[in-house]
């Protein structure tokens, strides 16, 4: 597991999370194949500290606070690695997403999830994360364009 990597190298169950969504160094992977990584974590049991934070975020100021200043510079890590003229988009859509995945799993436990492997929900997520790697919706063949009022055309 991606945590078991790291565990030996750091202290703290927070310094772990953080950790868990760097995106790698030396570009040996790309940021979709380390992104289905990151949502594996989430997609797992979430330490106790991780499980406090994502639910007290909406009501206690201080966690708020840290989890905006969190997922903001997760954004900014994974816009870096990104090419394009909308990379700080796409990586705002893909950490929304993911924290999307994590509540609605952990918290809200949608039904859609039962029967559902971690494996299953990996793989229906590729497509998703793949997609990091174009900046050029002509190169998706199935993509719809957007006329000026955001409606598909």
């Amino acid at each position: 597991m991606l945590l078991d990597r790291y565990h030996s190298h750091v202290d703290s169950v927070p310094a772990l999370f953080a950790v868990a969504v760097q995106l790698p160094t030396g570009q040996e992977r790309g940021a979709g194949e380390h992104l289905l990584d990151v949502l594996g974590v989430r997609l797992g049991e979430l330490p106790p500290e991780t499980r406090a934070l994502v639910r007290s975020m909406l009501t206690v100021p201080e966690a708020a606070n840290s989890m905006r200043e969190f997922l903001d510079e997760r954004v900014e890590n994974l816009a870096r690695s990104l090419d394009g003229d909308d990379t700080r988009l796409r990586a705002l859509i893909t950490v929304s997403g993911i924290l999307g995945l994590t509540i609605t799993q952990h918290f809200l436990r949608l039904q859609a999830f039962d029967g559902a492997t971690h494996d299953e929900v990996l793989r229906a997520a590729q497509g998703w994360m793949a997609s990091l790697a174009s900046d050029n919706l002509e190169t998706k063949p199935e993509a719809r364009r957007l006329d000026d009022h955001g409606r598909c055309s």
